[in-house]
This record gives structure tokens, sequence and C-alpha cells, in this order.
């Protein structure tokens, strides 16, 4: 029997499809035509060439509960949690949005059935550490999970660094340093379930 597990979701470009959605946002109403495949870092000051005040512009209307609630699910997602869930195991989001979007985030969650447990917000990037409802990476840590699954290669590897197993899915902006130990890269939810599956076998 595979024994119960607490597992670390990040949100955006792991349950969601955001940046791609955000990309044809961009070009929509921002005037940036950069192609997904092209986003080789996740700093959208870079990527998108934006100044420090578009970026906060784009920022705020991305965050607009329109805009979430019209995020699409990444395909298999809601089938695996739904068997994670019935293995007992806990499931919790740990994402970088604001806690301000706490009520966009929960509707998103409902409206695609998915069993959360727990929703955290935490300051993965240095961007609203003082925001009621923030958390830090290390107030997460504090009670490690069993196993996390991230895009961002940076906070991937914090976590590895503390002991955290590490499901990296594949983006075009984490590709560019070889993984640490703790790490394992997948493209698909297919991969997502039958790497998760081997390594919750392995738990105490």
């Amino acid at each position: 029997m595979t024994p119960v597990a607490t597992l670390y979701l990040d949100l955006d470009d792991v349950l969601a499809e955001t940046t791609r959605a955000l990309v044809e946002l961009a070009r929509r109403e921002f005037d940036r035509d950069v192609a997904y495949e092209d986003l080789s870092s996740f700093d959208f000051r870079e990527s998108l060439s934006f100044t420090e005040e578009e970026l906060d512009a784009f920022f705020l209307r991305a965050h607009e509960s329109e805009v979430v609630a019209k995020l699409p699910l990444m395909t298999g997602v809601s089938d695996v949690l739904q068997r994670w869930d019935a293995q007992g195991h806990r499931l919790e989001i740990v994402t970088g949005r604001p806690p301000a979007t706490r009520a966009s985030t929960e509707e998103w969650i409902e409206s695609h059935s998915l069993p959360i447990a727990t929703l955290r917000f935490a300051d993965k990037y240095g961007r609203f550490n003082e925001q009621p409802g923030a958390e830090s990476l290390e107030q997460v840590l504090s009670s490690p999970p069993d196993l996390a699954f991230e895009d961002s290669l940076p906070v991937a590897r914090h976590l590895a660094a503390h002991g955290v197993p590490v499901v990296l899915v594949d983006r075009p902006w984490n590709q560019h340093d070889e993984l640490p130990d703790g790490l394992v890269r997948c493209e698909t939810w297919v991969e997502v379930e039958a790497i998760a599956s081997r390594r919750l076998k392995d738990l105490d």
C-alpha cells in the first residue's frame, strides 16, 4: 500500500496553462508579440521587454478575476488529482500568486472540482512578503512536503536543497542548467503521475 503523503503543487504552469494565456494577453493588450516557446526567462521584464511600470500594469491585468477564471487546466491534471485524493494524499497548492488573488484562485479551483486541501500563497520571488496572507518558503518548509511539483527551477532547487524531492514540469524557461540531485524533469501529467507513483512508493 502506498503511504499517505503531503504533495506540494505549484499552480501556474503546473496545474494551469497560465503563461500560454499570458503570452496571448501580452500580444492582445500590451503589443508584445513573443512566442511561448521563446520564453527563455520567466522574468517578463526580460522576456517581454517590459519596463517596471508596464510589468506592474501587466500583472494587475493578469490577476484580474476574469483572466484567472479563463485559465485552462493542464491535460490530465483533474484525473490524477482525483486518484491521489482517493488514495488519501493531502494536496496542497503552494502558489507564487499574490494573496489578493485568493478569491479568484479559489473560484478557479472550485470550477474545476479539484480536491485541494490547502491553498497557500508563498512569496517565492520576493514580490509580496509583507502582504497579509503571504508566507515565505521557509514557513512552507517548516513542515516539508513529501513531494513537490514545480516549474520554477530556482524554487525547485531551493526545495531540493532542503531535502524535498521535486518533479520539474518541463517549460521553456527551465531548460538551461543540469538538474541537481532530487529533481526529475517531465513533460506531461502522464509522466508526472508515473514518476510520483515511484517516488511515493519509496516513502517510509
